[in-house]
């Protein structure tokens, strides 16, 4: 699993990295405030739009999933980003709860976001213009 951040001329990008070669299924919207999954508290980021990411199937840690210790994942890397571009501001995990891995993101402003799986590695990349 990888978090990464990008900046274009005309866009910024968040990549969610994933291992194996099927992105999980997600929901993304807007939201007037990010919880965090299960306890539902409120999880303050930096911006002025919110958005609240769920991967289905997704998961910081295979080990409870995967008998082959060999092949268990874990994500080492840091639970917020503050990258600080244009538009993205601030990137959270905010749970990874019984197969559903949550994110918050903290924008500048609200934008138009696409969002696109792509395979080799799986990974979810949402586009803010």
């Amino acid at each position: 699993m990888a978090i990464k951040t990008e900046h274009h001329a005309d866009h910024d990008r968040l990549i969610l990295e994933f291992g194996g070669t099927t992105a999980p299924g997600h929901t993304i919207k807007y939201v007037s405030e990010v919880r965090e999954d299960p306890s539902d508290r409120p999880v303050t980021l930096t911006g002025t739009a919110f958005l609240q990411i769920v991967l289905d199937g997704g998961t910081l840690d295979t080990s409870p999933r995967e008998s082959d210790p060999n092949k268990v994942e874990r994500y080492a890397g840091p639970r917020r980003l503050s990258p600080d571009l244009p538009l993205i501001k601030e990137v959270a995990v905010t749970g990874d709860f019984e197969a559903h891995l949550s994110f918050g993101v903290g924008l500048s402003r609200k934008a138009d976001f696409k969002v696109q799986t792509l395979t080799a590695p799986a990974r979810v990349v949402i586009q803010f213009r």
